[in-house]
């Protein structure tokens, strides 16, 4: 298959699935869909660069192991990210830390993957993630400082990798998130950028 139709079909493929996010009312899930939508026509899935043909073992995504790099998602969790992917089963880890005068937000996931199908230049699986959110900001009323509730976030869907040049990869994962007891339910998307490595 040509790689403008790889390409093409990619992106159709995923904003597709994003469109829903735009019709909601809820504003996380609006900020997401134009996330996403910024990411594509900024060509983040330009791959006119790539020979897929000239991949070799060296570079084949079948051989890298370890990953690192950053991740967003409410049920994978935010900040920094490392990913384990020996064969079929994977694990990926997510910490998220800021704070300052005004804001703490703390953040930490663990999320388990399955391999589906993988070629030399992508991987196809499913996942099951799950993140633990902790919020504190000032007030102006005493207390001087409000804890927001700490969240739960549990998640589940497919995802594919892209290996997009060298050992970088590009992932988007899309399923259903489930925050707190079952107090929301809704479709999620996860985004994640890896330096691949043995």
């Amino acid at each position: 298959m040509e790689i403008s139709k790889i390409k093409s079909n990619i992106k159709t493929s995923i904003l597709s699935i994003a469109l829903m996010f735009s019709i909601s009312t809820n504003a996380q899930m609006r900020t997401e869909y134009h996330f996403f939508n910024e990411l594509l026509n900024y060509d983040v899935l330009d791959f006119k660069h790539m020979n897929f043909s000239l991949l070799n073992k060296h570079n084949d995504s079948r051989h890298f192991k370890h990953a690192l790099g950053v991740g967003t998602g409410a049920s994978t969790g935010y900040g920094l990210s490392y990913r384990y992917f020996p064969a079929k089963f994977g694990v990926q880890g997510n910490l998220g830390l800021y704070s300052d005068n005004d804001y703490t937000f703390a953040n930490i996931g663990a999320t388990f993957l399955y391999s589906l199908h993988t070629t030399s230049y992508s991987n196809f699986y499913v996942y099951q993630a799950n993140s633990y959110n902790h919020q504190r900001y000032m007030t102006f009323d005493e207390p001087l400082f409000e804890l927001i509730p700490n969240r739960t976030n549990i998640g589940f869907g497919l995802g594919i990798e892209l290996l997009a040049a060298d050992h970088f990869s590009i992932n988007y994962m899309f399923g259903y998130e489930i925050q707190g007891k079952f107090e929301t339910v809704k479709p999620g998307l996860q985004f994640a950028l890896f330096y691949k490595f043995n």
